[in-house]
């Protein structure tokens, strides 16, 4: 998926969560967004996202979840980015198949080893809450 598909499928659907797999290896991260995207070239305040790290997939002990810490700024909206955590470059995605990840100045860190990696793919999943019946 490269941003304008993003941006098409995901604009305006509500909360997501983000997946991907780095490149080569068995290492999944990802994040939360509460929120909807949009193409506003602006951020979002929230202090339900957070992003997330699996050192290997197959090992759920390996988890590492970054709360947001910095709320006013938790969610960038920008037409040209795919998802994107924080303004500063926490996750973001910079076209199809490549992220970065680099300052963890909106939210705590997850201990990834790199600061751009490749994806062999992403996956964007809508959130719908369960409606409460009676």
């Amino acid at each position: 998926m490269d941003t304008k598909q993003f941006r098409n499928n995901c604009n305006n659907k509500g909360a997501t969560i983000v997946i991907t797999q780095v490149k080569g290896t068995n290492q999944i991260i990802g994040g939360y967004n509460p929120l909807v995207w949009d193409s506003s070239n602006s951020t979002k305040a929230t202090t339900d996202s957070f992003i997330f790290s699996f050192a290997d997939k197959k090992d759920i002990n390996t988890a590492i979840i970054g709360r947001v810490k910095n709320t006013n700024s938790a969610i960038f909206c920008a037409g040209t980015l795919g998802p994107a955590f924080g303004p500063g470059a926490d996750l973001y995605c910079t076209s199809g198949k490549q992220w970065k990840c680099s300052s963890q100045n909106h939210y705590y860190s997850i201990n990834l080893p790199f600061r751009t990696f490749f994806a062999e793919d992403y996956e964007v999943f809508q959130v719908i809450k369960k409606q409460s019946i009676g």
